[in-house]
This record gives C-alpha cells, structure tokens and sequence, in this order.
C-alpha cells in the first residue's frame, strides 16, 4: 500500500510539474511574440524616421536651390547698380561740358552787349539775352533737381547694397546652420543605422537562444518520457515480483526483493528530481535571459526616443530656416521692387536732363544764329552809316566850294 501511495504522490507531482512547465512555456512564448511585436514596431518607427530624414534632405536642397538663385539675383542687382553709377558720371561730365559752354557764350554774349551797347537792335540782343538767360537759369535749376534726384538714387543704391550685404550675411548663417543641422542629420542616420544593426542582431540571437531553449526543452521532454517508460517497467516489474512473491509466501526474500526495489525507485526518482530541476533551471536561464533582452529593448527604445525628440528639433529648426529664408525671399523682393522704381526714376531724371540739354542746344544754336545776324546787320548798318557820312561830307564839301561862287 505505501508503495501505491508514493507512486500515486509522484504520478501528481509529475502532473503539477507538468502543468507548470506548460504555463511557463506559453508565458515564455507570449512574451517572445511581444519581444518580437514591440521588435517590429520600432522596425517600422524606424522607416518613419527614415522617411522623415529624406524629407528633410529634400528640403535642404530646396533652400539650397532658393539661396542659389538669391545670390545669382543679388549679385545681378549690383551689377546693374554699378552700370547705372557708370552712367550717372558720364551725365556728370556731360552737364558740367554744357555749363562751360554755356559760360562761353554768356561771355561772348557780353562782350558783344559791351561792344554794341549804343544801337537799338543792341538792346534787342540785350532783351533776347535776358530772356536766354532767365531760360538758361531755370534750366540750371532743373538740372539741380535732377542732380538732387541722381544724389538720392545713388544714395538709395548705396542703401541697397548695404541691405545686399546684410542679406549675404544672413544667408550665410543660415547655410551654415542648414551644414551643420545636415551634419547632424548624417549621425543620427548612423545612429539609427547603428541601433537597427544591433537590434537585428538582437532578435537573431533572441531566435538563436529560443530554438536552443526549444531543443532542451525537447530533450527534457524526451528523456522525462524514457524514464516514464522505465517507470512504467519496474512497476510492472515490481507488480509481478509482488505476485511471484505473495506465490512464494516466503518473508526474508521478501523482505529483500521490496527493499531492493524501494532503492531502484527512490534512485528513479531522484533521476526525476534531477532532471526536473535541471529543466527548471533552464528555465530559469531563459527567464534571465528573456529579462536581458527586456532591459536591452527597453534601453534601445529609449535611445529611439531620444533620437525622435532630437529628429523632432531638426524638424522645428528646419521649419524656422525655411521661414527666415521666406522672410529674406520676401525682403530680396521689396528690395528689387525698391532697385526698379529707382530704375524708372533715374530713367525720368536721364529723360528729363536729356530734354534739358536739347533745349540747351537749341537755345545755344539759337543765340549763336542770332549773334550772327546782329554782327551781320551792325556790318550792313555800319557800311550804310559810312556811305552816308561819306555822301553827307561830299554834300557839304560841294556847298562849301560852290558857297564862293555863288558870292561873287
């Protein structure tokens, strides 16, 4: 009966035991799919960041491209800025060789007035000089404004070339911020090449350990249901020497056989106990080990998180370059918008002095033909005084010789 009992009490523990090793057993699993589920979602936020960081490369060379054709735009503005400072001068040095003349003929002008100041077509040319001259003085004055105007467009262009530099300054910095944010793009990349690297390796040493622990498991299976089968022989054995001895009704022998057999059984067990403790602590290594990946997954996922947030910075420091960039865009515009009304009114002035200058012909061609036709009729007026002096003289000489004939 007490050898029943004990087979009836090992029979349960091996039950219990059993029942154990399988809620272990799906415990292990359940937590390996986790492993490998929480495994393919950073896998995926991954190829997000992956994503995010060719969006962003994308990006960069938009702004690239942008600040390319701001330079190129600027750099045309100067250009054209210089060109009209060019020809600014030569107007300069057209409108100073104009008052020279000018001066010239105010001169001869006088001299002439000084010369012939006695005849009344004199104080003719004395009139139509005032009035050349009042024409001269107010076109003199709108040279002035037009010189003024010149002033102010230069000085405005000097402004826009200021504005220009600040602008290139500016721009700079942000392609040096965009270079180093594009740097630190490149090592987070390495970063998360890095950590996807170590987490593949992970997951094929998680595999690796699994199919290991599968095997064992396997094995412990196996030599837990040879020694159940040698369980089950030595108590059919023990059945039938219990039988052969209960037919031989002897007691020493006996006595004997069951202590033999108890020994047998207790070494069998002890062969169980070993093997189930040696299952269990293979168990216990995975469980040690299960709980190292956990740490480490943990760990690689708080790296992952500390990779997003500095992705997550990139992201807003990006956006504040594209909006710096769009406010410089926005400043290049009202800048060329500035530079082509100073175009349109340096264009009026130019018209305007041209205007003036022709005027300033005319009038000079005016004055030089009128100058010619008063010498040429004071010549006239001159020759027909001397003819008439000359007739006068002989008129009177006539008389004074007739003037004694007639007397006697």
């Amino acid at each position: 009966c007490k050898l029943f009992d004990n087979r009836t009490i090992a029979t349960r523990e091996e039950k219990l035991r059993k029942n154990n090793q399988k809620n272990r057993d799906s415990v292990v699993c359940i937590f390996v799919q986790s492993l490998q589920a929480k495994i393919q979602e950073s896998e995926a936020n991954n190829m997000k960041l992956q994503e995010k960081l060719n969006e962003m490369e994308c990006e960069l060379r938009s702004l690239r491209q942008a600040t390319q054709s701001q330079e190129r735009t600027i750099q045309g503005l100067t250009e054209s800025i210089s060109t009209k400072d060019s020809e600014a001068q030569e107007l300069y040095h057209l409108i100073e060789g104009q008052n020279n003349t000018l001066c010239k003929l105010q001169e001869l002008a006088h001299r002439n007035q000084l010369t012939q100041n006695q005849s009344l077509t004199l104080a003719q040319l004395q009139g139509e000089l005032v009035r050349v001259q009042s024409s001269l003085f107010s076109l003199g004055l709108e040279l002035d404004a037009s010189q003024r105007s010149l002033r102010q467009s230069q000085r405005q262009g000097d402004d826009l070339l200021r504005f220009k530099n600040r602008l290139n300054s500016d721009l700079q910095e942000a392609l040096q911020h965009r270079e180093v944010t594009e740097k630190h793009n490149q090592d987070l990349r390495s970063a998360l090449q890095k950590t996807r690297s170590e987490l593949q390796t992970k997951e094929a040493a998680l595999k690796e350990s699994e199919a290991e622990k599968v095997a064992a498991t396997q094995e412990k299976d196996r030599i837990i249901a040879k020694l159940k089968h040698s369980l089950q022989d030595k108590e059919q054995q023990l059945q039938e020497y219990s039988e052969m001895l209960e037919s031989t009704k002897s007691s020493k022998p006996r006595d004997f056989l069951l202590e033999k057999l108890r020994e047998r059984i207790k070494e069998r067990d002890r062969a169980l106990e070993r093997s189930i403790d040696d299952k269990f602590h293979c168990l216990e290594e995975r469980e040690g080990q299960v709980r190292a990946l956990q740490l480490a997954l943990r760990e690689k996922e708080r790296d992952l998180e500390r990779l997003r947030c500095i992705l997550s910075n990139n992201e807003e420091t990006i956006t504040s370059l594209d909006a710096l960039v769009r406010s410089k865009e926005l400043e290049l515009e009202q800048a060329a918008e500035a530079y082509r009304n100073l175009q349109w009114l340096k264009q009026k002035s130019e018209e305007k002095e041209k205007t003036a200058l022709r005027e300033k012909d005319g009038i000079i061609e005016q004055l030089q033909a009128a100058l010619q036709a008063r010498s040429q009729e004071m010549q006239v007026n001159q020759s027909s005084c001397l003819t008439e002096l000359v007739w006068d003289f002989i008129k009177q000489v006539k008389l004074i010789i007739q003037w004694p004939t007639q007397s006697k």
